[in-house]
């Protein structure tokens, strides 16, 4: 049985992140969906294979001071990839390696976290550097900070309340939940 044309040039769209070249338009369905499966099960090998490194990495951490991991971090790990490997530690591992590092590199880390996990870590940061790697969050991902938001306490929603007077983000707002969060963010000023 053969899909629409159009829902296999979306599956492989979705997958590669391209539209179908257009060396590839003529080919029958069956051959498209083919290809799909094949880039699906490269992708899920490799992303298999990265997760065991990322749980490697956690295991490591564990067992490295902080006070070297504070230098070895920003040098070394990306702020996407430490995010992978936050998410095999647990919040208080996080934010004991956390409270070491510049707002900077916080703050684009957890715009890469599940959203839940950086509002704790947030929330377990010292106040001042929580409102800072807020503040720097808000003004270069204020959609992204908006989500992790959505799970945090009110203690943080007041502070973030200082930095989105001045955003305008109308256009990141499709979502009932951002809108809801950013009303309840404004309604501390």
């Amino acid at each position: 049985m053969t899909q629409p044309k159009n829902t296999s040039h979306e599956q492989f769209k979705e997958i590669t992140g391209e539209s179908l070249p257009n060396q590839l338009q003529d080919l029958p369905l069956e051959d498209i969906h083919a290809l799909n499966l094949i880039i699906a099960k490269a992708l899920e090998k490799e992303e298999n294979g990265y997760t065991r490194l990322f749980e490697s990495l956690a295991v490591m951490m564990k067992y490295v001071p902080n006070f070297i991991l504070h230098s070895m971090i920003p040098k070394y790990i990306e702020p996407n990839i430490a995010a992978k490997i936050t998410s095999n530690l647990n919040t208080k591992q996080v934010v004991g390696v956390a409270s070491g590092l510049s707002a900077a590199y916080i703050a684009e880390t957890a715009t890469h976290m599940e959203n839940q996990k950086a509002a704790d870590v947030l929330h377990g940061l010292k106040r001042k550097l929580a409102n800072q790697v807020l503040e720097h969050a808000i003004n270069t991902s204020p959609i992204l900070a908006l989500d992790i938001l959505i799970y945090a306490p009110e203690q943080l929603l007041k502070e973030a309340s200082f930095h989105y007077q001045a955003q305008d983000i109308s256009d990141g707002l499709n979502c009932s939940k951002r809108t809801d969060i950013l009303k309840k963010i404004h309604s501390f000023t």
